[in-house]
Formats: C-alpha cells, structure tokens, sequence
C-alpha cells in the first residue's frame, strides 16, 4: 500500500466516520424528539462507520457489478463486525452501546435481521453509488492538503478517544 492510499484510507475513515455520527445522530434524535449524540466519543465521529466502510471498500469493491452478492456480503461482512465491535465495546466498557434482544431474530442483542438486512442494502448503495461519488472528489484533491487535513482530523480523533475513553 503506497503512501497515497494511505492518505484516501485516512480521509475515507474520518469522512464516513463523521457521515456515520450525523445518520444515526439525526435518526435517534428524531424518534427521542431531542439531541442525541451517537456513539461512545465526545465529538462527531462514529469510528465503527469509519472501519465499516474501510471494510467494505477493502472487502467489497470487487462485487461492484454484482448487486445481489455484494448485499448478501455485505450483509454479512457488516454484521459480524457490527457483532465484534458490540462484544468488545462491552468488554471494555463494561456496557452495552445498543441491544436488540428486543427484536426479532438477533444474536445475543448484538445484530438483528433487520439491521443486517439495512447493512446488505447500505452495502449495495455505498459501492455502487456514494464510495465512487465521494472518491472521485477525494482523489482529485492536492496531496498536500489531503496530508494536512488527515493528520489534523487524526490528532483531533486521538484526543477525543482519550477524552471520551478517560471520561
């Protein structure tokens, strides 16, 4: 992996980070009718969106002219890491950051059909669709700006992690 893909990785991880935060921010508030700040970090990002879509794109780009398949891979793909990050967050944490044992057919309250069935549909969307979109920006974009904008966005990432974590 070049120097290059490195910086688009970076810059993917925080933009689709941050998209994350704002989806689910804006869908809890809406159904709890006031501001809800997603995720276990203080500030605007959702890292398990971030590796998500690093994930699929590392995982998933290759079933592109595949529709079918790349939903049922994503479907898949994405709800074991949904169910991973759930076991570790509450590892470490020693809570649980959602649960759908009140929902149909979930593992351990750790994924669910529904959600599963969402991710397999982001899954077609996002590689179809938004990846390439939002790449096609990216890639344009002068190397040295996209250096300074990772490195600034990844400084402040560490210190929310360490803000939040310690908190």
């Amino acid at each position: 992996m070049n120097s290059d893909t490195v910086l688009y990785f970076v810059a993917y991880f925080i933009l689709y980070s941050f998209a994350g935060w704002v989806l689910e921010s804006v869908a809890k508030s809406f159904f709890e009718k006031k501001f809800v700040n997603s995720g276990f970090l203080t500030g605007p990002l959702c890292p398990i969106y971030g590796f998500g879509a690093t994930i699929m794109i590392l995982c998933l780009s290759f079933l592109k002219e595949k529709p079918v398949l790349l939903f049922f891979a994503a479907f898949f793909i994405l709800s074991v890491w949904e169910y991973i990050v759930g076991v570790i967050l509450e590892k470490l944490f020693k809570t649980k950051y959602w649960d759908y044992s009140h929902l149909k057919f979930n593992i351990q309250g750790r994924v669910c059909l529904k959600n599963s069935i969402y991710w397999g549909i982001l899954g077609v969307i996002f590689i179809c669709f938004l990846h390439p979109f939002v790449e096609s920006y990216i890639i344009q974009m002068s190397k040295d700006i996209l250096l300074y904008i990772d490195i600034t966005a990844i400084i402040v990432f560490v210190i929310d992690i360490i803000i939040s974590v310690s908190t």
